[in-house]
């Protein structure tokens, strides 16, 4: 800074000499140009050095090192990574069946046999390869070495390998780390149990064969937990979040799980929603269940006063949100005055809420 300020004054010392009035002579106009160009001389490398060290190159450098974009990938308008989905099928026997998930790991090289590193419940509990590129879930398509989220519009690697005798999967968690803040995926860690392809959630025939029996008999606006448990019986378990709680020492709020994606939602010992997911066979007013179209939901509870496209969801009742966060085929629908809420992925149900009435 003194070096700059000395060369500044050098300048406006030459520019002065140079104005000078004619009369004083031809020599203090040759003075003052002599002067301006030894400023500038000096003045020249302490400016580009100010410009290599400016805080919005150091910045943009920072930030470079920190993301993660896939060479075949592109950023959309609202700053999503968006994936490239069109690979053809290639199939993988050895992938075909179910896996479970033991652990979590920011590498690969982390994970170690009977040491599980994530402190939490495991969000992701199994994925199930059906033949043919399709999964258990419909929102989930593979080929070799890849599995497509058509929501999320994401291409996640997954690699095996075999460990003690033992085959694992790491599968790449893209999940809004990745899609939003461009981050480096990290991975779910995932052990081959069946070349089966049936789900080890639970399932069971019986009860879900009696529950729409059983939910006709639940007053949902009045039962409390002891009701609920003497008309569905007690649930596998009882959580909120990624926790487990025992039935002696329950929060404000939490969830009961039953089989075939039947869950409880209460909230003050009262029931909030009768939950209806993934494995549910339930079908609501004999028409509606997992898997029905748009279309075919709104033959049952009428169409939407409003469409919202592309946006965050606000929730609102009466309106249909769809493309939630320009996710295509993500939507929400919910009609209070037939006390339901339903989620869509790929524009068919993935989700059927049924609400007590002055929700």
């Amino acid at each position: 800074m003194p070096t700059m300020f000395l060369c500044m004054l050098a300048i406006r010392k030459g520019i002065h000499m140079s104005n000078r009035n004619a009369s004083e002579g031809h020599l203090f106009r040759v003075r003052g140009f002599v002067a301006i160009c030894v400023a500038c001389i000096v003045l020249l490398p302490t400016l580009c050095q100010a410009h290599r060290k400016s805080p919005r190159k150091l910045r943009k450098k920072s930030e470079s090192t920190n993301t993660h974009i896939p060479a075949t990938s592109t950023i959309g308008e609202d700053g999503r990574i968006v994936d490239k989905l069109d690979y053809p099928f290639v199939n993988n026997r050895k992938v075909i069946g179910t896996w479970k998930s033991v652990d979590f790991a920011n590498e690969m090289d982390q994970f170690e046999v009977g040491k599980k590193r994530w402190p939490r419940e495991l969000y992701l509990k199994e994925l199930v390869f059906l033949p043919g590129g399709k999964t258990a879930k419909p929102w989930w398509t593979w080929t070799k070495g890849l599995v497509f989220h058509s929501g999320d519009k994401t291409a996640s690697k997954y690699t095996i390998r075999r460990i003690d005798g033992e085959r694992y999967m790491f599968f790449e968690w893209k999940s809004g780390d990745y899609v939003i803040r461009h981050r480096k995926p990290s991975y779910y860690v995932l052990k081959k149990v069946s070349s089966g392809t049936e789900s080890s959630q639970p399932g069971d025939g019986k009860f879900a064969r009696k529950l729409p029996a059983k939910i006709e008999k639940l007053n949902i606006d009045k039962a409390n937990l002891a009701r609920v448990i003497k008309v569905f019986r007690k649930p596998t378990k009882y959580v909120w979040g990624d926790k487990t709680f025992a039935k002696d020492n329950l929060p404000s709020q939490y969830i009961l799980v039953y089989p075939n994606g039947f869950r409880v939602y209460m909230r003050d010992d009262r029931v909030v929603e009768l939950r209806h997911e993934k494995d549910s066979s339930y079908v609501y007013r004999g028409r509606l269940q997992i898997g029905s179209t748009l279309k075919e939901a709104f033959k049952v509870t009428g169409r939407p006063d409003k469409t919202v496209k592309g946006k965050k969801n606000m929730f609102a009742d009466g309106v249909l949100y769809k493309n939630i966060d320009v996710r295509k085929g993500h939507c929400y629908y919910a009609r209070s005055d037939q006390d339901i809420r339903l989620w869509f992925l790929d524009n068919k149900i993935t989700a059927i809420y049924m609400t007590r009435s002055d929700y």
